[in-house]
């Protein structure tokens, strides 16, 4: 399980029903230290009491068989780090729920990418509302998904009118 687990570069952590961390592989001691025996929520994310939106509380509360979330934290040198969050149960022979299981996948590079690109987008509204002559963006099937003050001028739809409506409404 550990090779495994480190092979494929995700954490994995056993939680108990007071949410004391049983089990962790190395992937989650290396990203937060020694975590084993302690109370996830205070390891994981510093806090004082069960992280909001907890998918191990709402597996031992509502008896949810999967729970994703992202989630946002500090590793054991304070930077700032992204996880999705799999959380499922862990049962004995009866059914009855003994722990929930954690999978946790590191996913601060994407949410840098996603970031990069929010910003990319921004500027290229700025430049494009800016400009005066008319800035159309259509996706692949012909749908105006971006309008700009230039374009409003030209054709006279505003921007709420337009977006969402084929480029045939426009040059039939």
């Amino acid at each position: 399980l550990e090779m495994v687990t480190q092979n494929m570069g995700a954490g994995l952590a056993f939680i108990s029903k007071d949410y004391h961390t049983l089990w962790a592989n190395n992937v989650l001691k290396r990203i937060f230290g020694d975590v084993e025996g302690k109370p996830c929520y205070s390891t994981y994310n510093p806090k004082a009491e069960v992280c909001p939106r907890c998918g191990v509380q709402e597996v031992f509360e509502k008896g949810s068989e999967k729970v994703v979330h992202e989630q946002e934290g500090k590793d054991i040198e304070g930077n700032t780090i992204w996880s999705e969050i799999i959380a499922t149960p862990i049962k004995d022979k009866d059914g009855n729920i003994t722990a929930a299981l954690e999978l946790v996948i590191p996913i601060t590079e994407r949410k840098r990418a996603e970031e990069a690109l929010k910003q990319s987008e921004e500027r290229y509204r700025a430049v494009a509302n800016s400009a005066i002559d008319s800035i159309i963006t259509i996706d692949n099937a012909g749908i105006i998904i971006g309008w700009n003050q230039g374009a409003e001028h030209t054709f006279g739809f505003n921007e709420t009118e337009i977006l969402g409506q084929s480029l045939d409404i426009l040059m039939p």
